[in-house]
């Protein structure tokens, strides 16, 4: 005959089975109608992966995708681009040009514009630049536009000097003429915005 004991492990496991039942039953149920509910469509911007053309590689079963050139030199360019100052590409810039244009740069951003790089014919230009880059604060970055022709030994360059005064973000655009001469190109003229220079200088 069955023992009490063996009668309760019976019953209890019947329980315990049915409950599972019902259980898993509950969330298929709920699942089901949860997803019932929603509106399935196809997602036009969706653009399938198209398949690569593969090479197999000799000495082993891998095949490996072939990746074409974007372009025909295989190197995409990416310039970034600078409110005031238009994409930063300085493709095709005499290089002299472009070291004179960063070495002014700094000097501008360490307030102390030196007299090797300009024109020697027009002397004014360090005393002058030098008592307006004293009132400005001190600078966080630069970034200069790519040099605009003006003439044949002449290049106009916009440049953009970023600054941080009482958690407010202000920048000062400064043009810059170069000049060639005797095979060496020269600062010929620094011409200030009088906006964004009275903008941060009265604040400071």
């Amino acid at each position: 005959m069955m023992g009490n004991w063996q009668r309760f492990i019976i019953l209890t496991s019947m329980i315990l089975l049915a409950s599972t039942n019902i259980s898993s039953e509950t969330i298929r149920n709920k699942a089901s109608a949860r997803f019932d509910s929603i509106n399935w469509t196809d997602n036009e911007d969706y653009i399938p992966q198209e398949e690569l053309p593969a090479i197999s590689i000799p000495g082993g079963d891998e095949t490996f995708p072939v990746l074409d050139a974007s372009a025909e030199n295989g190197i995409m360019a990416i310039f970034p681009e600078i409110d005031q100052l238009g994409i930063l590409d300085y493709t095709g810039i005499d290089g002299a040009l472009l070291q004179v244009l960063n070495t002014l740069i700094a000097q501008i951003t360490d307030k102390n514009l030196e007299a090797t790089i300009c024109n020697p014919e027009r002397a004014f230009i360090v005393p002058l630049t030098n008592f307006r880059l004293a009132r400005l604060p001190t600078a966080e970055r630069a970034f200069m536009s790519r040099p605009q022709q003006y003439s044949e030994n002449e290049f106009i360059t916009k440049i953009r000097i970023e600054y941080t005064i009482e958690y407010e973000k202000k920048f000062l655009l400064i043009q810059a003429a170069t000049i060639k001469k005797q095979d060496a190109w020269k600062i010929n003229e620094i011409v200030f915005d009088g906006a964004s220079y009275a903008d941060i200088t009265q604040q400071n």
